[in-house]
């Protein structure tokens, strides 16, 4: 058997007995390969873009979810809490916010209950007279009064 190609075709030359059989391939089967190469490319392609967003959305679910936590937070919804589930930086952070709404909680707490001492200590009149004296003291030390 000999085998050449010339031009996008392969030609064969096959003896079988008395005879001699050639094959020649059309030019329509290179360029159909041709064809399944650009669709494996595309589709290749695809395939890589897919994989990419959902890599994408992986990465950036957390953050918006951080985000929206910060910004209920910053609202002063402070019971609201950040979900946590990774044990990355982003957990990491998002740990750090509900530690910080936590405190600030707390610390608004401590200042309301402190308001209503000093409230229940203004409105008592044995303690209005002294009240008003260290007012002064504190007035005339800086002098204002």
């Amino acid at each position: 058997m000999e085998a050449a190609r010339y031009k996008n075709r392969t030609y064969a030359k096959i003896p079988f007995g008395d005879y001699t059989i050639f094959l020649v391939t059309p030019k329509m089967s290179v360029s159909v390969q041709g064809a399944y190469i650009i669709e494996l490319i595309i589709a290749i392609t695809l395939l890589v873009f897919l994989i990419c967003y959902g890599l994408v959305q992986r990465i950036f679910r957390p953050i918006k979810s951080i985000e929206e936590g910060a910004t209920r937070i910053g609202q002063g919804e402070l019971e609201y809490r950040i979900n946590v589930k990774q044990k990355d930086e982003l957990g990491s952070l998002a740990q750090k916010i509900n530690q910080a709404a936590s405190n600030t909680q707390e610390t608004l707490e401590k200042i309301e209950a402190m308001g209503l001492a000093v409230s229940h200590e203004l409105r008592s009149p044995l303690t209005r007279p002294d009240w008003k004296w260290s007012c002064w003291k504190i007035l005339k030390l800086k002098k204002i009064y």
